[in-house]
């Protein structure tokens, strides 16, 4: 599984920068390797962010702290679901990997 982004961008501009890409990238050369199936989780998220808002992928993405700050690197309920979502059906998700774990996706 490649590391999610974090939410880095500033007010007004749409999606995330994608400030752990290197590792992501490292993660997909070196599954073949090692002939481990990868999730791309890091590309997928991506574009899913694509067309939200930074202000809307830190309100209803990523964690917002008690003090109104938003955690940069942690989810918040509709984030954690929507990452499910895209690690089990995703375009690069469980489903598509055709490993046992394949087939108790629903």
């Amino acid at each position: 599984m490649t590391p999610p982004p974090r939410h880095s961008c500033n007010a007004g501009e749409t999606g995330v920068r994608n400030g752990l890409a290197a590792y992501a990238t490292a993660m997909k050369e070196l599954g073949p390797t090692l002939n481990t199936p990868v999730v791309d989780l890091n590309a997928m998220v991506i574009a899913y962010l694509a067309s939200v808002t930074c202000e809307t992928s830190g309100s209803t993405f990523y964690l917002v702290k008690a003090d109104g700050t938003i955690d940069s690197t942690h989810f918040q309920e509709t984030g954690a679901n929507i990452m499910a979502g895209l690690i089990a059906k995703g375009t690069t998700g469980v489903s598509t990997l055709g490993i046992p774990l394949s087939a108790y996706v629903k």
